[in-house]
């Protein structure tokens, strides 16, 4: 970890104890100049700074599960008598989450602007009856609705611009593959 981190750690460290009305102690400032990670990965094969990143990318895995399960109910499911029904559900859920990931990779962007996927699919939840009436329609109801979300979601459902200094996890890792 470079020194910059180190003392941008330190100081948001401060800040929260701060605002929590307490200091923070020199064991833990001491602790904030390291990153462990365990793995059973080789040194000769991949750097530190890749496992950073690579654990930043897991990171965003467990966003998404966390997206998948608090907002797209993916746990709960009924009828769990019947098991027929149990993995109907489950399937329909994780399409219905395929189709929406497809969707929201059709959104154009800014190069510094990121979609927040929590804000757009809350706005897709939102616009759920109006999506079904747009199924049971015509077809062109469907193209309509799909293009005005997709244009919505461009404006509303956008990362917020808070963080200047480093790459979002999705940049980082279409750097990385560039270079790769």
């Amino acid at each position: 970890m470079t020194d910059e981190q180190a003392i941008g750690r330190r100081r948001k460290a401060n800040l929260l104890a701060k605002s929590h009305k307490y200091k923070s102690s020199s064991r833990n400032q001491r602790l904030l100049d390291w990153s462990i990670f365990i793995t059973n990965i080789s040194e000769d094969m991949v750097n530190a700074e890749h496992i950073m990143i690579i654990y930043r990318a897991r990171w965003q895995i467990e966003l998404l599960f966390k997206l998948y399960k608090s907002h797209a109910k993916i746990e709960n499911l009924k009828g769990r008598s019947k098991p027929a029904r149990v993995l109907c559900e489950l399937y329909g859920k994780l399409c219905s989450v395929l189709i929406f990931h497809g969707l929201s990779n059709c959104v154009e962007l800014a190069n510094d602007r990121e979609i927040s996927l929590t804000k757009a699919f809350i706005e897709l939840q939102k616009r759920s009856r109006e999506l079904f009436l747009s199924i049971t329609g015509r077809l062109n109801d469907l193209k309509q609705f799909l293009k005005k979300l997709i244009i919505d979601w461009g404006r509303f459902s956008l990362k917020d611009k808070y963080r200047k200094t480093r790459l979002s996890s999705l940049n980082t890792l279409k750097l990385l593959t560039i270079m790769a």
